[in-house]
């Protein structure tokens, strides 16, 4: 079955976050990476700096990138070059200087999304802007997530995508595999064996 993933890959047939965490070791990670020169989706225990520094050097994003690969001058150099102000995701604190954050500040005024500021500049008003506007909860930092929003979220996009696997309940993988048949976003402990066996023969037929 691993060679059955790999050739996968090297057709570019499927993506890493689609594959059993079962199946998933440094060997598949090096082919995977070698093949699309992405970290997006690669477990972090398997990301290195050499990667980083690939993914950086042809993206120039700094999504996905562990903190501990992580520099001021590439946040620096994203928020400079992005003319939108826009950053998807929670920005370690010690990379937010008085210039990023308020282009942060700016960016929630544009859009209402506010997952990207730091908690102590975030107030329930804003939260509530942003939960009542896009029903979304990839938009709210995890702090300030709430079951209630987790099921409206669920119910409206019926996707595991964004969920913190602390929020996610039975019902939902019930719902999910039963809509996709496919294990993409499942947690571990919710995986059954059933799952696993018939996603792989859908995927080698």
């Amino acid at each position: 079955m691993q060679n059955f993933f790999i050739q996968k890959i090297l057709n570019k047939e499927i993506d890493i976050s689609s594959i059993p965490e079962k199946y998933i070791n440094k060997e598949l990670v090096n082919i995977y990476f070698n093949t699309y020169n992405n970290i997006t989706g690669i477990p972090k225990k398997y990301i290195t700096k050499y990667m980083v520094n690939i993914y950086w050097n042809k993206y120039k994003t700094i999504y996905n990138i562990p903190e501990k690969y992580l520099t001021q001058s590439m946040v620096d150099e994203y928020f400079e070059s992005n003319d939108s102000n826009y950053y998807h995701g929670e920005l370690p604190k010690k990379f937010i200087t008085d210039k990023i954050l308020k282009k942060l500040l700016n960016n929630f005024n544009n859009t209402g999304i506010c997952n990207t500021i730091p908690s102590e500049y975030i107030t329930e008003e804003m939260v509530n802007k942003c939960f009542n506007m896009y029903k979304n909860i990839r938009y709210i930092p995890k702090e300030f997530i709430t079951d209630e929003m987790v099921k409206i979220h669920f119910d409206k996009y019926e996707s595991l995508y964004g969920i913190d696997q602390k929020f996610i309940k039975s019902y939902m993988i019930k719902h999910y595999w039963d809509k996709y048949k496919t294990i993409k976003f499942i947690p571990k402990r919710f995986l059954k064996d059933y799952m696993i066996n018939e996603y792989i023969n859908k995927i080698i037929i």
